[in-house]
């Protein structure tokens, strides 16, 4: 549903060989590394605005949410209301730290 980047979106199909039509078949999204991240217990910190166009949460990080969650992983969100792709980040990046400490 978001705008997405069509550019960047055509610099990855060269860069991994795919076509529309293979590129439903790729194994190597982040979503298919959750696996091996929680086997290596791997915390994540997910920052996202919830405005976001070019990568819609709910669309993301809504589903890496979900699927860390529900496999048992270790996952701190972190939503921003009305914030759209940028900024990147907090304001107050101590959220951030503490997860990394």
């Amino acid at each position: 549903e978001g705008v997405g980047s069509p550019g960047e979106w055509e610099d990855c199909k060269r860069w991994y060989h795919l076509t529309a039509n293979t590129a439903r078949a790729f194994d190597r999204n982040p979503l298919d590394q959750i696996p091996k991240l929680i086997a290596d217990q791997i915390p994540v910190v997910l920052v996202a605005g919830d405005s976001d166009q070019v990568v819609p949460y709910v669309e993301n990080g809504a589903i890496l949410h979900k699927e860390y969650t529900m496999r048992g992983g270790s996952i701190r969100t972190i939503v921003k209301p009305g914030v759209g792709h940028h900024p990147h980040s907090l304001e107050d990046p101590s959220p951030i730290v503490e997860v990394i400490q």
